[in-house]
């Protein structure tokens, strides 16, 4: 967090700040504690080696629940048929949940030529986040459609076709078609199904595991949706936001409270400094969402028209505010698998004892940890002891100008050990800013 140091006369004359603290245990694997010796210590050092090669390959988080490897996702090539339509959504914790488990992942993606005889069934737990796209083939006879699903976020994504209405309650009610996949890296990733002469086809996009929020883009060809025109003036009503309030340069997604799937509505998404205006046009901003990302608080706002007698109406502008620098520390992917654990860090007469975790732990509320007072312009002593790894670097990083960033400049390696206990005093610079800030240590097997 931005530290406010406290300032304070003491023998030396010097500046006292406090660090709340974090650590954070970041490479592989873990286990429990066990006796060291050499021959185990080199297999953990070959079986690490393995695993980081291993993780250069491809995604640890599993795309299927058959069992069966991550598919390696490469770029599509530019499509010569037409492109019918390209919905822009985010999955967030306002949309509707899943009372019962998702489908499950088979591996095996659906297509015009070999389309499942079967629902795949469900996995996986309740309370799925999911958004709906509705469409009809308005055409004489059947046609071959194709989905397409590009993750904008990362996150672990998952999309299916109905033949007629989506039950929620269960997935498998009116199934006509799937992936077999959900897509852990951006992608994109496709499917195809046949639907009949006057049929509707609902698709649904849905989180892998509840909570797993993020951004999408769901594009439709083969068949283009015939839909109403739209009539009157358009009520798109509140301004929405993936998230608020935001991080520095960090994408968010905006929407409008009512977007009903009609033809002839043009899109302008606007914004300003005040709530009052002046608003300016956002250029290449013209669909029904927009994704974008902001270093100061902004109004945005979506000016709409139906292009079926040209009325006109502005969603109710929304103020997206910024967080902290304080809450916009980055969290790393980390685990402790291969007994990466830091079991203890003593400083500024405050000890804390911890294990792995999830690889990450925040103990900036813990007590103790607590609040750590420390000096600046001083040498500051510190130890941390970690399990016992095979050689792992230690390393501490200080917020000092508080500015939510650990930078290089504020970077302390503390040593190399193979186990045990390291010791090491951190230089704070007398610029460093007074008060609160934030500490991250952290041990790793390639480097600190």
């Amino acid at each position: 967090m931005q530290p406010n140091f406290t300032q304070r006369t003491v023998g030396l004359s010097m500046k006292i700040f406090a660090l709340a603290v974090i650590f954070l245990s970041a490479t592989l694997f873990t286990y429990a504690q066990q006796t060291k010796n050499a021959a185990r210590q080199q297999s953990i050092i070959e079986t690490k080696q393995r695993m980081m090669q291993a993780a250069s390959r491809h995604s640890q988080i599993a795309d299927n629940d058959a069992g069966r490897p991550n598919k390696v996702i490469t770029a599509s090539p530019n499509r010569t048929d037409a492109i019918c339509a390209t919905y822009n959504g985010t999955l967030s914790a306002g949309d509707p949940t899943l009372p019962g488990l998702r489908m499950f992942r088979d591996g095996v993606a659906s297509t015009c030529a070999a389309p499942k005889a079967a629902c795949p069934g469900t996995s996986g737990a309740t309370g799925n986040s999911y958004d709906t796209y509705s469409f009809v083939n308005a055409t004489a006879s059947a046609q071959c459609v194709t989905v397409t699903l590009t993750n904008i976020n990362s996150v672990n994504i998952f999309v299916a076709a109905y033949l007629g209405a989506f039950v929620p309650a269960n997935v498998c009610t009116n199934y006509l078609a799937d992936p077999g996949l959900s897509l852990v890296a951006p992608g994109p990733e496709s499917f195809s199904f046949t639907l009949p002469a006057g049929a509707t086809t609902t698709l649904v996009v849905n989180t892998v595991d509840p909570g797993d929020f993020g951004d999408y883009t769901l594009v439709i060809d083969g068949i283009c949706a015939v839909l109403p025109p739209c009539s009157g003036t358009p009520a798109p009503g509140n301004t929405i936001s993936s998230a608020n309030p935001v991080c520095p340069s960090i994408s968010f997604n905006l929407s409008v409270q009512n977007n009903p799937l009609v033809a002839g509505l043009n899109h302008q998404w606007q914004k300003s400094a005040a709530l009052a205006g002046p608003y300016t046009n956002i250029a290449g901003a013209t669909g029904n969402t927009y994704t974008t990302s902001q270093i100061v608080a902004t109004y945005y706002r979506d000016s709409v028209t139906c292009t079926n007698g040209l009325a006109n109406a502005i969603s109710t502008p929304l103020l997206v505010t910024m967080n902290p620098a304080t809450a916009c520390y980055c969290i790393p992917s980390s685990d402790c698998t291969l007994l990466d654990a830091i079991l203890n860090v003593t400083m500024g007469g405050v000890s804390n004892t911890s294990g792995c975790g999830t690889g990450y732990s925040n103990y900036v509320a813990a007590n103790p940890p607590g609040v750590i007072p420390v000096f600046a312009a001083a040498a500051n002593p510190i130890s941390v002891t970690i399990d016992n790894g095979g050689g792992d670097n230690v390393a501490v990083w200080i917020d000092y100008n508080q500015n939510g960033t650990f930078e290089a400049s504020e970077y302390t390696l503390i040593g190399t050990t193979p186990g045990g206990t390291l010791t090491a005093n951190i230089n704070i610079p007398g610029t460093a800013l007074t008060g609160i800030t934030r500490m991250r240590v952290r041990v790793d097997f390639i480097t600190a």
